[in-house]
């Protein structure tokens, strides 16, 4: 949904890298506006120096599905990623993360580390100086030594997913995703489907796409994962 008003602008130009929709452009044009107004209210109360801003999304866009067998593509691409969202391929489950913290993270800085939606939690804490509430138990981990040196590696042993059903029919057996888990530990990505049991091996270092299952390949990094 999106005023006609914004929808328009975008129904005269042209589709470019398989986003053709009208209204989806408008509605993410009338998010942009929102984040503009709460900054510049942050700016107005005086706030920008004592106030993290944290933009990201849940899940990869809707689209991309053709990559992954369907015959369904849905309203956006995320090519080179393969899939989108409710897929465990890198175009359902890489997305945005853009971070404003005055006086701690230098503007224009990026990173390839990758971080998880449960390390926001503890990386709040550990930014406003505040220690863990008793018995609390944690499936993330902090990434402020990050966002304070965007050359800096967490050391973790790897990246869990776990998915035990099945999403969004689009025909017959055509499932946008069925069950699965995922393991990713350095460039190395792992995916298990608990259906047929099929092992999928990636090195998204050299193959972002996923477009080269390595599992048959490299025996000995498939039985270490």
């Amino acid at each position: 949904q999106a005023p006609d008003s914004r929808i328009l602008p975008f129904e005269e130009k042209d589709p470019v890298g398989g986003h053709n929709n009208s209204t989806y452009a408008a509605m993410i044009k009338s998010v942009d506006r929102g984040i503009g107004h709460i900054l510049e209210t942050l700016d107005e109360l005086g706030l920008r120096r004592n106030t993290m801003v944290i933009f990201y999304s849940d899940n990869g866009g809707l689209g991309g599905f053709q990559s992954i067998g369907l015959d369904k593509n849905g309203i956006t691409d995320h090519a080179p990623l393969k899939g989108g969202k409710g897929t465990f391929y890198e175009g359902g489950i890489r997305v945005p993360l853009v971070i404003r913290w005055p006086k701690v993270t230098r503007p224009g800085t990026t990173t390839d580390e990758p971080v998880l939606g449960s390390d926001f939690f503890p990386t709040l804490l550990d930014a406003a100086n505040v220690g863990l509430p008793p018995n609390q138990p944690l499936n993330g981990i902090s990434f402020v030594p990050v966002l304070q040196d965007a050359s800096t590696t967490l050391e973790r042993e790897a990246l869990y997913w776990h998915f035990p059903g099945y999403l969004q029919a689009y025909g017959p057996g055509d499932w946008r995703t069925t069950p699965v888990s995922v393991v990713r530990a350095g460039p190395w990505k792992l995916m298990r489907f608990y259906e047929n049991n099929r092992l999928e091996l990636y090195n998204l270092e050299t193959d972002l796409g996923e477009t080269q299952n390595l599992a048959q390949k490299r025996p000995e990094k498939r039985k270490e994962m």
